[in-house]
C-alpha cells in the first residue's frame, strides 16, 4: 500500500504473490489504489519483460533452497524492470542461534546479484534485523 500511494493516480503497482489469500488482502485493503494483484505459480512472474521501472523485492530473494534458484530469481526480477530500472532487495540479517536456515548475509545477496548482472551499491541496514540493497539493471 505505502508504493501504491508513493506512485499515486498516474502509476501503477504490480502486487505478486504465491498466495491467493495474500493477493485478496492487498486487494481489499488497496481498493482505492492503482494496484494489480499478480498470482505467480513460483516460477517466473507471469508479466512481460520490462513493464516496470522499479521493484521491491522484500524479504522473498532467500526462498528458493539454493544459490542457482535464487540467481535465477533475481534475473527474472530484472527481466521485469526497465534498463537502468531501480530493484530495492530487502532481506533479513542472520542471527548467531537463530536456526532460521534461510537467512542471507548481504555478502551472499550482493553475490546473487552480482550473477544476475545487477549493478548495485554495498548493503544498508534498515533497522537493526534487516538489510537494504539499491540495485540497477545494466542499460545494456
Amino acid at each position: 500500500m505505502p508504493v501504491a500511494r508513493v506512485v499515486g493516480s498516474n502509476g501503477l503497482v504490480y502486487a505478486v504473490d504465491i498466495e491467493q489469500r495474500m493477493l485478496d488482502m492487498v486487494r481489499a485493503k488497496g481498493a482505492a489504489l492503482n494496484i494489480v494483484t499478480v498470482l505467480s505459480g513460483g516460477g517466473a512472474v507471469p508479466l512481460p519483460d520490462q513493464i516496470a521501472d522499479h521493484a521491491l523485492c522484500a524479504f522473498l530473494l532467500h526462498d528458493p533452497d539454493d544459490c542457482p534458484g535464487r540467481v535465477r530469481m533475481a534475473e527474472d526480477i530484472g527481466r521485469l524492470v526497465r534498463p537502468r530500472g531501480i530493484v530495492l532487495v530487502i532481506e533479513w540479517v542472520p542471527e548467531e542461534g537463530n536456526d532460521r536456515r534461510r537467512r542471507l548475509a548481504p555478502e551472499e545477496t550482493e553475490a546473487i546479484l552480482r550473477e544476475a548482472v545487477f549493478e548495485f551499491d554495498a548493503a544498508s541496514p534498515l533497522g537493526e534485523k534487516q538489510y537494504v540493497i539499491v540495485a540497477r539493471r545494466p542499460a545494456g
